[in-house]
Order: structure tokens, then sequence, then C-alpha cells
């Protein structure tokens, strides 16, 4: 664990809330200077406690789905493991790589077009790895909320959510330099509108266009500080749920007891062997007692249950790359 103070939570939390804040707007909200703001956020960096700052990207306006496959090794060596991860972390279609303790080894996931554009993903990568993975379960990806992280300043008691990520949407048609934005800033929101304009050979008035146009059309919904729980002494849990008796109301009620767990990052409408996931980044001892509540609280609604624990996560993103 990275040492960090105070000081550095509230820089977080605000990047949390908006990744995009200039060094001067952090500095006015907490009487800090730029210089030192800038400083410290250098050093969260380097220290791998923020991993990157993402854009929240509707990929299913561009016409994707987004699919998870949950798999055990088999007949492996970690030379063998390296090349795994090495591949899905290079795929320009892969969205999230994890690394699990639980009865899941490896957790990948594919934004695709149809079922088939993911079946002809998932034959490339059999044909290279199918011997060293066993058992396989496969979900898609309804609708994702993701929560501001209130632990970290403990502020709140409810915090607003990102934008919620699912649903039906019609595809939209995006010319070749919006593609190309997207890709820039999918994984860099602090990207300056100067870098930008010299990458995509465009002026600056024309980005400052495209991104207000990206943002009316519902494509460009938000940002994501993508954090190491681990350099701040927390861990990476992931719950799956299978759900009975719920309706809207009791989803209503199941959503807004999250939202109030400040530990609580996501939560995820799946369709496949659970119909719910919630990650959270929280300490071990935490996590036993809210898993013990959550159970308790929910139980006319929680048929089958089980929990991971995510040792690294690899790659994370909200689309592919175009």
């Amino acid at each position: 664990m990275r040492e960090i103070t105070l000081r550095d939570y509230k820089i977080l939390s605000e990047l949390d809330k908006n990744p995009k804040l200039s060094y001067n707007q952090i500095g006015r909200k907490l009487r800090l200077s730029p210089s030192v703001v800038e400083r410290r956020i250098k050093n969260l960096i380097k220290n791998r406690i923020i991993k990157a700052f993402l854009s929240i990207i509707n990929y299913k306006k561009l016409g994707y789905t987004y699919y998870s496959i949950y798999a055990k090794f088999h007949n492996i060596n970690e030379e063998k493991r390296e090349h795994i991860y090495e591949y899905l972390k290079q795929h320009p279609l892969s969205g999230q790589i994890l690394r699990c303790d639980g009865r899941w080894q490896l957790i990948y996931g594919f934004f695709a077009k149809d079922i088939f554009h993911l079946n002809e993903e998932l034959q490339k990568f059999n044909d290279l790895f199918g011997e060293n993975i066993g058992e396989t379960e496969k979900i898609i990806h309804i609708g994702s909320h993701h929560y501001y992280r209130g632990y970290l300043i403990n502020k709140e008691t409810s915090r607003p959510s990102e934008p919620f990520l699912g649903g039906r949407e019609n595809p939209v048609n995006l010319d070749k330099k919006d593609l190309k934005l997207l890709n820039f800033i999918r994984s860099n929101a602090r990207i300056s509108l100067v870098d930008l304009a010299e990458n995509i050979k465009i002026s600056v008035d024309q980005i400052r266009y495209k991104l207000k146009k990206l943002n009316n059309e519902n494509i460009l919904m938000g940002y994501w500080l993508h954090l190491n729980p681990k350099n701040i002494g927390l861990q990476f849990y992931r719950i799956l749920l299978k759900l009975k008796n719920i309706d809207n109301k009791a989803e209503d009620q199941l959503l807004t007891f999250l939202n109030i767990n400040k530990n609580v990052i996501r939560s995820n409408r799946v369709f496949g062997s659970w119909d719910l996931f919630i990650d959270m980044e929280i300490s071990t001892e935490d996590f036993r007692k809210f898993l013990d509540f959550f159970l308790q609280a929910f139980s006319d609604q929680i048929q089958e249950y089980e929990t991971l624990m995510i040792y690294e996560e690899t790659k994370f993103t909200f689309s592919p790359l175009f």
C-alpha cells in the first residue's frame, strides 16, 4: 500500500466526480495551488493509484453489445497465462480483463456487433488458447450503473451515479474523425483540446463542436476515474447474483441500497447464468459485513450468489478501439 494523505483523498474525490477538472479548478475547490494539485496527481499516477482517466462511451449507440466470458484455466503455466493476458490486452474489441480468485480465474469481455461477430472472435481465441481454458460461462451485459466513490472522503450519504449505460439504443453513424476522436479520449479523458486537434488534424473549434455533438447524441456520457484499490489498502470484490421475485419496486429498493453503500462502484444487469453483479472496492473485513447484511436484507430477492476477489484489473475501457 502506498502512503496517501487526506489531501490526496480529497483530490481523488474531486477527480472521481469529474476527471476532466483542471489543476486550477481542483485547487480553487480545495484551497490549494495548481502546482501542488499537479504534483500530487502526477504522484498518484506514478504510484499506480490512478490507472487512467476514462471516457464513458455509449457503445450501444455505435451498434455494439458487450459480452463477458468467465473462465477457468486448464493445463497452463505462467508463460502461457501471460500470453493470454497480453493477447486480450492488445485486442481492439476487448473491454475488461480481470484476474480472479474463486470459482473463476479469468474474466474477459468483447464488444461485438452481434452474436455471430462474438462467435468469430471467440473462435480465434479458442484456436490459440483453447487447450488452456476449461469451464466457461458467457453473459450479455444489459445495463450498468457506475457510482462515485463515496468512501474517498466519507462525506455524502447518497451519491449521484454516472449515467445509466444500457437499454435499447438506435445506432448512429459517425465519420472517421469522430471515431478517431473517440479512440483518443477513451483511455485519456484529460487530453487537451490542442493535443486532440493536432492528432486528428482539425482545428480546436472543430474538436469542441465534435465533443458537443457526441454529448448531445448521448454517445459521450461522462468520465470515469480508473483506480487501483490495492494501492489504497482496499480489495476489488464482485458479487454475482441470481434473482427472484424482482419487480420494478424491488429493483429500485436494491439500487437505492447499493447507492447508499459508498464502497459499491458498479452494478450491472446481465443476461445468462446470473441476473446482476455488484463491484466493490472495500476491505475484506467490511466486505464480509456488507455481504451478511445484504443477503439478509434482500433474502426474498436473492436466489443464488457467489463472490469473487479480483486481484488485478489488467484492462478496462467503455468501448472498442474503432
